[in-house]
């Protein structure tokens, strides 16, 4: 479902309307950058180690597909429709599970279109193996690394001490997620059925 959220600062709520968009409209003027958001749900792991591997397992797979070096990211980038606030991201919360892409842009049709595009590739084709070693590798030395953040490592074991884990396991099953699994995650989640995108419009700019 694609929707767009109209917003003109100085509202009381976010939301008063939300029209549903058959067909993307033209606004005033298509070079203002425009706060996007989209998204979609996932089924999250409950309890336990399982919750762990899933987040890493998640953030790889997002990582694959719209990591800075990704194909996704550099082309969108090169033509101007994305800048470098750019994200995306997994997150389990209560018993829930979400991924989430979000930006500014110019034309956030042109980024929903191209997610669509690069998850229909990975259903058909799989992730590079390649990308997927690089990326895995990348993620591995980051977590490596962030053993030495005292902050970053006491807020994670407090996390996961609510979720039945503990940080420090996750690093030996993180090396056996497969690019299967992270193909089979992107193929399940990033369907035009399952994505949602809300935009806020600046102030002087119509639908």
């Amino acid at each position: 479902i694609d929707y767009i959220i109209p917003f003109h600062s100085g509202q009381s709520e976010v939301v008063r309307q939300i029209k549903k968009i058959g067909k993307w409209q033209n606004y005033k003027n298509e070079q203002v950058d425009k706060p996007w958001q989209s998204g979609s749900k996932a089924k999250p792991v409950a309890h336990g180690f399982e919750r762990l591997r899933q987040n890493h397992m998640a953030t790889l797979a997002l990582q694959c597909l719209f990591g800075r070096s990704s194909r996704f990211f550099t082309n969108l980038y090169s033509k101007n429709i994305l800048n470098s606030d750019f994200d995306a991201e997994f997150d389990l919360v209560a018993n829930s599970a979400s991924l989430f892409l979000s930006g500014e842009s110019s034309n956030p049709k042109a980024v929903l279109e191209a997610v669509l595009a690069e998850a229909d590739l990975v259903r058909r084709n799989g992730l590079d193996e390649q990308r997927f070693r690089r990326v895995k590798n990348a993620m591995t030395g980051s977590m490596l690394f962030g053993l030495e953040d005292f902050d970053n490592m006491a807020i994670s074991f407090a996390q996961n001490a609510f979720c039945g884990c503990n940080s420090l396991d996750l690093h030996t099953p993180a090396a056996n997620v497969t690019a299967e699994e992270c193909a089979a995650f992107i193929g399940e989640n990033l369907t035009e059925e399952k994505l949602a995108m809300s935009v806020i419009l600046p102030e002087g700019v119509s639908v």
